[in-house]
This record gives structure tokens, sequence and C-alpha cells, in this order.
């Protein structure tokens, strides 16, 4: 055992009683030398009212010492509670990963390459449905799983450091968001595939073969959306059982703001989809439909409500009526209630934002149309104006706020369009052509 050799200064933050003849005794405050002390032990040796003694290093506060024994500081916010904590906590992350990695094995060689290999079955967009990108998920987990390994400390495990391995892979978890995004896809496949008995007897032989607990395979496939979710929970508990001293702290605090952020990152994109589907299932709503799906430019519906409207061309007004108006973020759309079918419309005009001039009108008489207007507003484009007249000022105050942002272009990616496609195939009896 290794004994430093050097001064300490340290302040009682307890009262110790001396029980045997070589214990040191002091009161809460004294001021104690220490003489000798480990890292690794409880116990150190020092001074104190002119006797010398062991005494517990739990019941002092270190005050000062020579910088070359900050190991000894760190010992000494360490208690062995905390020791052993974090060791805990250190083997669970390590063995859950173990785990983790052993059922992506499980559903890459047993499940995704069976079905690979039966072409009679399953096609490559069949595959591509059911599993996603689960394979480039179980590379990642490999590589990630050996670093955890050979950064685990056997002999203290307390002491290993992960908190720079989930930093330096920050940026590949995010690949679990075509994963998320790609469940809903996966489960209404395997449903419609699991209705037919031969493709069932072949996902319950494939998890025999391989020995998995008795689940469906839509368990298996929910396994990395639990997995990518728990691991800040995993982090903030390591935090709690990490001291300020030790080498890992810093790392481990931004492993765990990262980590989050990654999560946070998965469910924006997760919401953003379910937007972009809410936008596709709303325009097979629309009878008459003219122009570019909506997903093509618009990723939100931002507001709706009725209007007046007046279509005004060359200073004549060409047609008015009350109307249904629908505000994305790239588009405004124009629609009548469809009278037969409840929650339908009938399409009327679409106007692009970005090529369209917002006006908003003061009560009054306008000066182009001699028009008397209240609680109005206009969108002028090339040829032709519309001018929209709302029910009261709140109405008003709330379509002028919204029409007065900023254009943010952010439309569908093509994999968005995939999965916005995929769907709605399979969750509606109408299909939608992205």
């Amino acid at each position: 055992l290794k004994y430093f050799q050097c001064l300490l200064s340290a302040e009682a933050v307890w009262d110790h009683v001396a029980i045997l003849p070589d214990e040191l005794p002091f009161a809460i405050g004294d001021i104690i030398s220490v003489l000798h002390y480990s890292p690794h032990e409880e116990l150190w040796y020092g001074n104190c009212r002119e006797r010398v003694g062991w005494f517990p290093s739990s019941y002092v506060r270190v005050l000062n010492g020579n910088p070359s024994t900050s190991d000894a500081l760190s010992f000494s916010y360490f208690p062995q509670s905390m020791r052993f904590l974090r060791a805990k906590i250190i083997q669970e992350l390590i063995q859950t990963e173990r785990d983790y990695v052993n059922l992506l094995q499980n559903i890459v060689q047993g499940f995704t390459e069976q079905c690979r290999r039966r072409n009679d079955l399953f096609s490559a967009t069949h595959i591509q449905h059911l599993f996603g990108n689960i394979e480039s998920i179980y590379a990642l987990h490999c590589k990630f799983l050996r670093e955890l390994e050979m950064a685990f400390n056997r002999d203290v495990p307390e002491n290993s450091a992960v908190g720079a391995i989930f930093l330096r892979n920050r940026s590949k978890f995010f690949i679990y968001s075509e994963y998320c995004n790609n469940r809903p896809v996966s489960s209404a496949e395997l449903a419609s595939l699991n209705e037919q008995s031969h493709y069932y007897q072949f996902f319950e032989a494939c998890r025999l073969l391989r020995g998995m607990p008795k689940l469906p395979l839509e368990g298996f496939l929910l396994t990395p959306v639990q997995r990518i979710c728990r691991y800040p929970l995993q982090l903030s508990e390591l935090l709690k059982a990490t001291p300020g001293s030790h080498i890992d702290r810093e790392p481990v605090e931004a492993a765990l703001s990262a980590m989050k952020n990654v999560a946070a990152m998965i469910n924006e994109k997760k919401r953003r989809l379910e937007g972009l589907q809410k936008i596709a299932l709303w325009q097979m709503n629309v009878e008459g439909w003219r122009g570019p799906d909506l997903v093509e430019t618009n990723s939100r519906m931002i507001h709706s409500g009725e209007m007046y409207c007046r279509c005004v061309v060359g200073g004549n007004i060409v047609w008015h009526k009350d109307v249904l108006l629908f505000l994305f973020d790239q588009s405004l759309v124009i629609c009548k209630k469809d009278l037969i079918k409840r929650n339908f419309y009938i399409f009327r005009d679409r106007i692009a934002l970005d090529s369209a001039t917002f006006l908003n009108c003061d009560d009054g008489k306008d000066s182009k149309t001699g028009l008397n207007l209240k609680n109005s507003w206009k969108l002028v484009t090339i040829g032709k104006e519309m001018i929209f007249t709302c029910k009261d000022h709140s109405s008003k105050i709330t379509w002028v706020e919204n029409l007065q942002r900023p254009l943010i272009y952010s439309p569908a990616t093509p994999e968005e369009r995939r999965l916005i496609r995929e769907t709605i195939y399979r969750t509606s009896s109408m299909s939608l052509s992205l």
C-alpha cells in the first residue's frame, strides 16, 4: 500500500470519539494535521491537540495540501458508499449494453438476414419497412460496447471514465431518428404479415432458433426506441454518484447534456414527421385539389378559420363568398365546406406566400376598390389581390401576427416523403401520391 508522505490540513466535520488507544479523538471544527493517508483506505493518520492516531477520512474536510496529492483529495470527497454506487452503475451500464448488443445481433442475424434469404417471402421493400436501419444501429453499438469495455477498470470499477465515449459517439446516435420515424411503418407492415399464418410461423421459427424470449417480433423491434431514451437516465444516475473531483465528472455532465439533446432531436423529428403526415392527410380530404402536394414546400399547418373573401382583378370583384382559410408555413389554401361530407373541403385557390405581398388594411374606405373595410387584410399577387375580412378584431390580430412571421423553407425530405406515403397507405383506405 502506498502512502503519500506529505502534510495536509483538514477540518473536522464530525465529532470523532476514540474507542481504541491508537485512534485520534477530535470535535467538529478542530484542525487536524494529516501525516499519512492513502487514496484507497478509509482511515488516515494525523495529529490534533498534541495527540496522534487514526481517524475516518470521511469525518474531515481537506483544507489544503500539495497539488500532487490530487488522488487523495479526490478520495476525501468520494466516500465508500458513493464508490460502491458508482461502480454498480458503471457495471450496470456496460451489462445492459452487452444485453442490448446481443439483442440487436439476434434481430439482425436471426430475423433480418433470414428474411433476406427468403426472397420468395420478403422483398427488399418488406425488409426496409420491417427493420429500417437496424443494421446500422447494430454496427454502431458493437463499436460503442468495445469502447465501454476498454474503458472499464476491473480493479477499481468506480474509477472507470465513460463520459468521453458518449461524447465521441453523440453525432452517431442521430441515426435513431430514422429508426424511430420508421416505427409506424414497421408496426403496420408486421401486423399485416402476421395475419398470414406462414409469415407468423416463419417469425416464430426465427425466434426459437435464436433462443430468444417468448415475445413477438414487434416487442424486440421496440427495444431500440426504449434504449436511446434510457441513456440520459443512466447518465443522470451516474452523475449523482460522481464527485466533483472525479476525472469523469465533467465528461459525464457533458455526456448527459449531449444525450438529452439527442433525445430531444429525435422527438423533434418525430413531431415534424407527424406534422407532415397531418398535412398529407388533410390534403386527402380536399376535393378538386390542384397543383403540387403541400408537403413539397410546407411542413406544418399554422392557423385556420372562417373568412369573408373578395377576389379582385383589375379593380373589379370577380367573386366573393365565405370561405375557410388554412395557413401553412409557405402557403395559404382557400376552401369551401363540403356540405355533404363532414370534415371534407372543396378546393378554391392557393397562394404561395413567398410570391405574395401582405397588406394590413386600416378600417374605412379602400382607395383601390372603394370598399368599406373592417378587420381586413390583403394578399396581393401578380394580376390579383385577395381581400380577407375577419369576424372580429381579435381574429384579425391572430391572422396578422401569423402572416407577418418570417418564412422558413423546410419541405419534406425524400425519406420523409417515403415514410408519409407508406404510413398513409397503411393507415387509410385511400392512397397519397407524393
